[in-house]
């Protein structure tokens, strides 16, 4: 495929489908990812680069956080244009993060503080409690899908059109899917609205693009001959209808019985 072709593939692989279920495991070198933010800040702040060290190698240590990297598995049901299903876990830590957006309502649950934030009460046949309300001063954090996408670049690549220098390597296949090998190499002083490091600290960037919906398959990022982080796609489905029941979120009952943990935003 030629570069022309392949950059409007990657700019409008979010318009080529009006629904997706899709699952892939998120795999990175967190000693490597340490020294490198280590290594950016002491360019540029010296001092907190020396706090941001010494803190980022005390929680890794605690943590047990070996070379071998830490796995995180993540899932999205998007089903547009108004419904979104998110959720991570890590499972070294047995941990799960959780986001949901329907229409006007949301939640948003991490099982480690163990607190659900949302601006739907439970059904009164399950909150013999109190609800915490917040301020309406916080309305600005209701999510939007569009935010949302930024967070998972693996289904909107258009961001590297301006970020990275791509070249198409050749034609392969993944899943049982055509797909096009990119190599990628960032564009320095480009500004990224998330995960920065990831997306500039490599040598270069290896990417699966699937050849008919233009998401990303599969990327890695590589430094001094080394993979440092991978993502890789295990399933993902496309137009298929997806049950209105995954677009909602009923609280753990150990969460309803604490009503300080559940917090609605009003």
């Amino acid at each position: 495929m030629d570069l022309a072709n392949l950059l409007e593939l990657l700019h409008t692989a979010c318009t080529r489908f009006s629904s997706i279920q899709i699952s892939w495991t998120y795999w990175y070198r967190d000693d490597v990812l340490h020294d490198a933010i280590s290594k950016l800040t002491t360019q540029q702040q010296p001092a907190r680069a020396r706090l941001i060290s010494s803190t980022s190698s005390r929680k890794s240590k605690q943590a047990g956080h070996a070379e071998g990297g830490r796995k995180i598995h993540r899932r999205l049901w998007w089903q547009k244009p108004a419904s979104w299903h998110y959720e991570e876990g890590l499972l070294a830590e047995n941990t799960t993060i959780l986001k949901i957006i329907s229409e006007d309502r949301f939640w948003s649950f991490g099982s480690a503080s163990n607190k659900v934030y949302s601006n739907v009460a439970p059904e009164a046949a399950q909150k013999p409690f109190r609800i915490r309300r917040r301020k309406k001063r916080l309305r600005e954090q209701f999510p939007s899908i569009d935010e949302e996408v930024n967070d998972v670049p693996i289904v909107d690549p258009s961001f590297l059109l301006a970020t990275h220098q791509l070249t198409s390597i050749e034609e392969t296949s993944y899943l049982g899917r055509e797909a096009i090998k990119v190599r990628g190499v960032s564009r320095k002083g480009r500004n990224l609205p998330w995960e920065p490091f990831f997306w500039t600290i490599a040598d270069v960037y290896v990417f699966l693009v699937d050849k008919e919906r233009g998401i990303l398959l599969f990327y890695s990022a590589i430094m001094n001959d080394q993979e440092i982080a991978i993502s890789s796609v295990e399933q993902v489905a496309f137009d298929e209808p997806i049950p209105p029941d995954v677009f909602t979120f009923t609280p753990p009952i150990t969460l309803l019985l604490r009503s300080s943990r559940y917090f609605t935003l009003k």
